[in-house]
């Protein structure tokens, strides 16, 4: 692989400026085509396979999930999940159903919108490929690369951050985490909570559609499942519940603005989603303010200044042994600058003597990724970029509980 110059490196950042300034300024495209500069030119791992709708199909759709007509600038598109045969005894066709822009164009009024809802629009641009990838994860079967021939190279400073332990991946595991058991309900109950959903948030609707299947077919092997999108952009809720409706039109999901905030603001906009969450699936008095055993993040960490408001948040909502599954790139520094927040609040001066969180990053965690990152790296060494392309598993174990008057501040 032809290793990449400071000099590339800055001619690549120009061009995707200049992409931004064009949508300012509102000029020509130059076709469909993603310019040689953006980053969506590498097509991404598309692990799910997605189909579009045909007018006639989304009419239909929109119709019997109770949706009010998907507008011309959209389109209805299905996404087919894998799902374990050792989990079901036999193999349901299972697709979420979203709707997404058929040209991504933003304006400036989208471009800026984070001055009025404090929060970026990115999310509502297009269905990103961590997003797909995280699906993929959560739905499929455990496969792990046993004999890794690979090298890794890595810095001095995030060789402690990579994990030994096994990935957390796969439906089985997810599944694994369900509390609330009871004599009436054996196999619990999962109670997830996707941040960050964005336009359509894929790993969230992927276990409501199994919760759908659950529901339908009555099936005792698999816990009920609880699941809320949240975002901090309005728009992105709205579209999510649209999501909701198409994938499992009894309408048993929870979308909800969510704001990050490691405040007094955010911690009351936490205990606020917790009581909608209860109100949407009749939580008996003794389990209210339950918190989430799966929280699920995908592609979150690129922006800097929302890290200490990310793992706060995290924190404040994620039950104790839970898990949160957070899935994205590199992207320069900012993984590992949102690490290092996660360690200051375990490690800090402020913190208490037991860590909040146990911390396992993989690089190398699913074999048919593993072997697609290595086919891409050789056969379009022009497109792919690791740094910003190449999906790592993130994931944080809660080991105690969050102290508000230590822990809110402490990454200040």
């Amino acid at each position: 692989m032809t290793p990449v110059t400071s000099s590339d490196a800055s001619q690549r950042a120009k061009g995707r400026w200049a992409i931004l300034r064009n949508a300012l300024m509102s000029q020509k495209r130059g076709g469909d085509h993603p310019s040689s500069y953006s980053i969506h030119k590498f097509a991404g791992f598309q692990m799910l396979h997605r189909n579009e709708l045909s007018d006639a199909e989304s009419k239909l759709l929109s119709e019997s999930s109770n949706v009010d007509v998907i507008p011309a600038t959209h389109v209805i598109a299905e996404y087919k999940l894998p799902i374990m045969s050792n989990i079901l005894d036999f193999e349901p066709i299972l697709k979420v159903r979203t709707t997404e822009r058929k040209i991504v164009k933003p304006d400036i009024k989208e471009l800026i919108s984070h001055q009025v809802y404090g929060v970026d629009n990115t999310g509502n641009t297009r269905v990103w490929d961590s997003s797909n990838v995280l699906a993929y994860l959560i739905m499929s079967e455990k496969k792990l690369v046993r004999h890794s021939t690979e090298m890794a190279k890595k810095n001095n400073d995030e060789d402690d951050f990579y994990s030994n332990n096994e990935p957390f991946i796969g439906l089985e595991d997810i599944l694994s985490l369900a509390s609330c058991k009871t004599i009436a309900e054996p196999q619990g109950k999962l109670r997830v909570l996707e941040l960050g959903a964005g336009m359509a948030g894929l790993p969230a609707l992927s276990l409501l559609s199994l919760e759908s299947l659950r529901y339908k077919e009555k099936l005792e092997n698999i816990p009920k499942i609880e699941v809320c999108l949240s975002d901090g952009h309005p728009l992105c809720v709205e579209n999510n519940e649209i999501c909701a409706k198409l994938t499992h039109n009894l309408g048993h999901a929870c979308c909800e603005k969510l704001l990050w905030k490691s405040d007094d603001k955010g911690l009351k906009e936490c205990e606020s989603l917790l009581t909608a969450v209860d109100d949407i699936y009749d939580t008996p008095e003794e389990s209210k303010g339950r918190k989430f055993d799966l929280i699920l993040v995908s592609d979150c960490t690129h922006f800097t200044e929302f890290h200490k408001d990310l793992a706060t948040t995290i924190g404040r909502l994620l039950r104790i042994q839970g898990k949160c599954i957070m899935l994205q790139p590199h992207r320069g520094k900012s993984l590992m600058k949102f690490i290092r927040i996660v360690e200051s609040i375990n490690y800090g001066k402020n913190s208490c003597p037991e860590p909040l969180f146990k911390i396992d990053l993989h690089d190398i965690f699913h074999e048919k990724i593993y072997d697609m990152h290595k086919k891409y790296v050789v056969q379009l060494e022009n497109i792919y970029e690791p740094n910003i392309h190449r999906p790592l598993l993130l994931t944080l174990t809660k080991l105690r509980d969050f102290e508000e008057n230590l822990e809110g501040n402490c990454t200040s």
